[in-house]
């Protein structure tokens, strides 16, 4: 609807990582759904370790975290993306991480 827009909404941190952390509960609900049915309550109560900053935990809550972000659930890869997004604040050009974008693409 507006000409040009990538180049005029601004996107700012809060903002991305309230949207990543929504999506990130949507993902590991979906699942949840689907592991319980099965009988598998991995993902039961973990909703605000997905979400939390990790710098933010103690060693004992970053430990008992590893067995869920190290599995091979969707919402594991979700938190792992959403992590790689945060590191994107820290360029200071552009043209920087432009080209992490281009090495992490192959």
């Amino acid at each position: 609807m507006f000409p040009d827009a990538k180049r005029k909404i601004a996107y700012d941190k809060f903002h991305v990582a309230r949207w990543l952390n929504r999506t990130i509960d949507q993902v590991r609900r979906g699942e949840h759904r689907q592991l319980h049915a099965a009988g598998d309550n991995r993902v039961r109560r973990s909703k605000y370790q997905w979400i939390r900053n990790p710098h933010s935990m103690n060693r004992r809550r970053w430990n008992d975290f590893r067995a869920l972000r190290g599995s091979t659930l969707a919402t594991a890869r979700a938190w792992a993306l959403k992590e790689t997004a945060k590191g994107r604040w820290t360029y200071v050009r552009r043209g920087w991480a432009e080209r992490a974008r281009k090495a992490r693409l192959g």
